[in-house]
């Protein structure tokens, strides 16, 4: 196929909402035909650097707490989410009386109860499960939420477990159960 050489669209100027950018030129390479009939100028405007560099992706506080209610309301203890900190946990960790050995959980967990509870961490945000060139697995790894929830909840205390109050399970539960379907 035949490629024109590089050339600039001619720029303009934009104005978002009463402030004016100064725009970039976009070079494209397109084959001749197609630059006649469409002459239309693109720019993108250039925007001003950030002056605050925050780690990470700022989380509005409803998810922050969502998160925490959920984690707390699991049958997890915080060593799991420290461990996935640095690498993946397998499912079978989890289950039975390695979980409870390893300090992952409260107590022994069946292979569904556990992968029930885990895929509600997912939903929330905090976990992902790892996936290989063959597709999903059965490990789980932390998200960037749950990197600074930990971080968080390592910060306020020195239990394995986080505090949980009624209204906690109760309004977890709610969140849980009468959720709408992903397909919807």
């Amino acid at each position: 196929s035949y490629c024109a050489p590089v050339a600039p669209i001619p720029t303009g100027s934009i104005s978002l909402a009463g402030s004016s950018f100064e725009p970039i030129p976009l070079f494209v390479s397109y084959p001749p035909l197609f630059l006649a009939s469409f002459n239309i100028p693109m720019t993108v405007p250039k925007l001003a650097p950030k002056t605050t560099l925050t780690p990470g992706i700022d989380y509005p506080d409803q998810t922050l707490r969502r998160a925490k209610r959920a984690l707390a309301c699991s049958p997890f203890r915080l060593q799991l989410l420290q461990v996935m900190r640095s690498q993946s946990v397998s499912l079978r960790e989890i289950t039975d009386d390695s979980g409870m050995v390893k300090g992952y959980t409260r107590s022994p967990l069946s292979e569904l109860k556990a992968e029930n509870e885990l895929m509600w961490l997912i939903a929330v945000g905090l976990l992902r499960r790892e996936v290989d060139g063959q597709g999903l697995t059965d490990s789980f790894r932390l998200t960037p939420l749950g990197r600074r929830l930990l971080h968080q909840c390592e910060d306020l205390s020195s239990s394995p477990d986080l505090p949980v109050r009624f209204s906690d399970q109760l309004y977890n539960a709610l969140s849980r159960w009468l959720r709408l379907p992903d397909w919807l």
